[in-house]
Protein backbone atom coordinates (compact mmCIF):
# COMPACT_ATOMS: atom_id res chain seq x y z
CA UNK A 1 0.00 0.00 0.00
CA UNK A 2 1.54 3.28 -1.01
CA UNK A 3 0.18 7.05 -0.15
CA UNK A 4 -0.91 6.06 3.81
CA UNK A 5 0.27 7.19 7.03
CA UNK A 6 1.96 4.39 9.67
CA UNK A 7 -1.34 4.02 11.51
CA UNK A 8 -3.42 3.29 8.26
CA UNK A 9 -0.82 0.31 7.87
CA UNK A 10 -1.09 -0.73 11.15
CA UNK A 11 -5.04 -0.37 11.59
CA UNK A 12 -5.02 -2.83 8.28
CA UNK A 13 -2.59 -5.01 9.07
CA UNK A 14 -3.94 -5.72 12.61
CA UNK A 15 -7.28 -6.22 11.10
CA UNK A 16 -6.41 -8.74 8.17
CA UNK A 17 -4.29 -10.56 10.64
CA UNK A 18 -7.18 -11.42 13.09
CA UNK A 19 -9.99 -11.71 10.79
CA UNK A 20 -11.10 -14.99 11.00
CA UNK A 21 -11.50 -13.73 14.72
CA UNK A 22 -13.37 -10.80 13.70
CA UNK A 23 -15.58 -12.82 11.00
CA UNK A 24 -16.38 -15.55 13.60
CA UNK A 25 -20.05 -16.13 14.59
CA UNK A 26 -21.04 -15.57 18.12
CA UNK A 27 -21.17 -18.57 20.46
CA UNK A 28 -24.07 -16.65 22.17
CA UNK A 29 -26.91 -15.77 19.86
CA UNK A 30 -27.21 -12.43 21.98
CA UNK A 31 -24.38 -11.59 22.90
CA UNK A 32 -24.15 -8.96 19.93
CA UNK A 33 -20.70 -7.95 20.94
CA UNK A 34 -18.78 -11.36 20.45
CA UNK A 35 -15.59 -11.27 18.37
CA UNK A 36 -14.66 -7.18 18.85
CA UNK A 37 -12.04 -5.99 21.40
CA UNK A 38 -12.80 -4.79 24.97
CA UNK A 39 -12.16 -1.59 24.16
CA UNK A 40 -14.23 -1.69 20.84
CA UNK A 41 -17.60 -0.11 21.86
CA UNK A 42 -20.94 -2.02 21.10
CA UNK A 43 -24.10 -1.26 20.52
CA UNK A 44 -26.66 -3.84 20.45
CA UNK A 45 -30.42 -4.23 21.61
CA UNK A 46 -29.78 -6.12 24.60
CA UNK A 47 -27.29 -3.15 25.14
CA UNK A 48 -29.24 -0.20 24.59
CA UNK A 49 -33.02 -1.73 25.27
CA UNK A 50 -34.91 -1.30 29.13
CA UNK A 51 -37.01 -4.33 28.36
CA UNK A 52 -38.08 -7.07 26.10
CA UNK A 53 -40.64 -5.04 24.22
CA UNK A 54 -38.28 -2.87 21.86
CA UNK A 55 -34.98 -3.74 19.95
CA UNK A 56 -32.92 -1.64 17.34
CA UNK A 57 -33.45 -2.69 13.80
CA UNK A 58 -32.11 -1.11 10.28
CA UNK A 59 -35.12 0.08 7.75
CA UNK A 60 -35.11 0.65 4.34
CA UNK A 61 -36.42 4.31 3.53
CA UNK A 62 -38.49 4.71 0.74
CA UNK A 63 -36.71 7.70 -1.01
CA UNK A 64 -38.76 10.17 -2.73
CA UNK A 65 -42.14 9.41 -0.51
CA UNK A 66 -42.42 12.59 0.35
CA UNK A 67 -42.25 14.14 -3.36
CA UNK A 68 -44.94 11.82 -4.63
CA UNK A 69 -47.05 12.36 -1.39
CA UNK A 70 -47.14 15.92 -2.03
CA UNK A 71 -48.01 15.56 -5.78
CA UNK A 72 -50.79 13.06 -5.70
CA UNK A 73 -52.03 15.20 -2.30
CA UNK A 74 -51.70 18.65 -3.87
CA UNK A 75 -53.52 17.13 -7.40
CA UNK A 76 -56.43 16.29 -5.31
CA UNK A 77 -56.08 19.39 -3.79
CA UNK A 78 -55.46 17.98 -0.42
CA UNK A 79 -58.65 16.14 0.27
CA UNK A 80 -59.37 12.55 0.28
CA UNK A 81 -60.46 11.53 -3.55
CA UNK A 82 -64.20 9.79 -1.86
CA UNK A 83 -65.02 11.23 1.27
CA UNK A 84 -63.78 15.29 0.79
CA UNK A 85 -61.54 14.91 3.99
CA UNK A 86 -59.18 17.50 3.97
CA UNK A 87 -57.20 16.57 7.40
CA UNK A 88 -54.06 16.14 6.32
CA UNK A 89 -53.25 13.68 8.85
CA UNK A 90 -55.62 11.25 7.52
CA UNK A 91 -54.75 11.25 3.67
CA UNK A 92 -52.43 8.67 2.22
CA UNK A 93 -51.04 9.16 -1.14
CA UNK A 94 -52.02 5.33 -2.20
CA UNK A 95 -50.34 3.54 -5.02
CA UNK A 96 -52.71 1.79 -7.79
CA UNK A 97 -49.44 -0.32 -8.52
CA UNK A 98 -47.70 -1.20 -5.21
CA UNK A 99 -44.08 0.23 -4.56
CA UNK A 100 -42.78 -3.26 -4.13
CA UNK A 101 -43.65 -4.29 -7.30
CA UNK A 102 -43.75 -1.64 -10.22
CA UNK A 103 -40.33 0.37 -9.11
CA UNK A 104 -40.59 2.37 -12.46
CA UNK A 105 -43.97 3.94 -11.42
CA UNK A 106 -42.88 4.19 -7.64
CA UNK A 107 -42.78 8.28 -7.50
CA UNK A 108 -45.72 8.96 -11.02
CA UNK A 109 -48.06 10.82 -9.57
CA UNK A 110 -50.74 9.22 -11.95
CA UNK A 111 -49.70 5.71 -10.01
CA UNK A 112 -51.53 7.49 -6.72
CA UNK A 113 -54.85 8.21 -5.69
CA UNK A 114 -55.80 10.63 -2.59
CA UNK A 115 -57.78 8.74 0.02
CA UNK A 116 -58.49 8.52 3.66
CA UNK A 117 -56.52 5.83 5.86
CA UNK A 118 -59.47 4.25 5.78
CA UNK A 119 -60.22 3.94 1.85
CA UNK A 120 -56.32 3.64 1.59
CA UNK A 121 -56.55 0.28 3.48
CA UNK A 122 -59.68 -0.83 1.94
CA UNK A 123 -58.00 0.00 -1.52
CA UNK A 124 -54.76 -1.74 -0.44
CA UNK A 125 -56.20 -4.72 0.59
CA UNK A 126 -58.69 -4.65 -2.70
CA UNK A 127 -61.97 -4.96 -0.81
CA UNK A 128 -62.40 -1.96 -2.97
CA UNK A 129 -61.10 -0.67 -6.79
CA UNK A 130 -62.31 1.81 -9.22
CA UNK A 131 -64.09 1.56 -12.61
CA UNK A 132 -62.28 2.76 -15.64
CA UNK A 133 -64.60 5.89 -15.06
CA UNK A 134 -64.03 6.18 -11.40
CA UNK A 135 -66.85 4.28 -9.80
CA UNK A 136 -65.85 2.51 -6.82
CA UNK A 137 -66.22 -0.73 -6.95
CA UNK A 138 -66.28 -3.61 -4.20
CA UNK A 139 -65.18 -6.79 -3.94
CA UNK A 140 -67.16 -9.69 -4.45
CA UNK A 141 -65.64 -10.68 -0.99
CA UNK A 142 -66.36 -7.65 0.78
CA UNK A 143 -69.29 -8.32 3.61
CA UNK A 144 -72.74 -6.39 3.59
CA UNK A 145 -71.23 -4.67 6.78
CA UNK A 146 -67.90 -3.33 5.29
CA UNK A 147 -69.93 -1.94 1.84
CA UNK A 148 -72.90 -0.70 4.39
CA UNK A 149 -69.88 1.81 6.17
CA UNK A 150 -67.95 2.25 3.20
CA UNK A 151 -71.20 3.43 1.86
CA UNK A 152 -72.30 5.83 4.30
CA UNK A 153 -68.80 8.10 3.33
CA UNK A 154 -70.25 8.89 -0.31
CA UNK A 155 -69.03 6.91 -3.15
CA UNK A 156 -68.29 9.59 -5.72
CA UNK A 157 -64.51 9.60 -7.04
CA UNK A 158 -63.57 13.80 -7.40
CA UNK A 159 -61.04 13.67 -10.15
CA UNK A 160 -58.01 15.30 -9.51
CA UNK A 161 -56.92 18.82 -10.88
CA UNK A 162 -53.67 16.95 -12.28
CA UNK A 163 -52.69 13.58 -12.86
CA UNK A 164 -55.63 11.66 -13.69
CA UNK A 165 -54.56 7.54 -12.38
CA UNK A 166 -53.57 5.26 -15.06
CA UNK A 167 -56.28 3.88 -16.59
CA UNK A 168 -53.84 0.56 -17.10
CA UNK A 169 -53.04 0.62 -13.40
CA UNK A 170 -56.23 0.49 -12.42
CA UNK A 171 -57.10 -2.30 -14.60
CA UNK A 172 -54.24 -4.28 -13.24
CA UNK A 173 -55.33 -3.40 -9.71
CA UNK A 174 -58.81 -4.88 -10.20
CA UNK A 175 -57.19 -7.70 -12.30
CA UNK A 176 -54.88 -8.14 -9.24
CA UNK A 177 -57.69 -8.10 -6.99
CA UNK A 178 -60.46 -10.57 -8.73
CA UNK A 179 -62.32 -7.76 -10.07
CA UNK A 180 -61.92 -9.11 -13.59
CA UNK A 181 -64.35 -7.92 -15.66
CA UNK A 182 -66.51 -6.04 -13.01
CA UNK A 183 -66.50 -2.60 -13.96
CA UNK A 184 -64.39 -2.00 -17.32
Amino acid sequence: MSNVSALDRETWNKFFNRIDYYLSAPSDPNDQCNGFEESAPCYSAAASSTDDTERLTEVKARRGQDRFRSAVLASYNYSCAITGISDTRLLVASHIAPWATNVGRRLDPRNGICLSALLDKAFDTGVISFSNDFNILFSPTATNDTISILSKTGLTFSKPTRFLPDQRLLEEHRYRFGFSEIGK
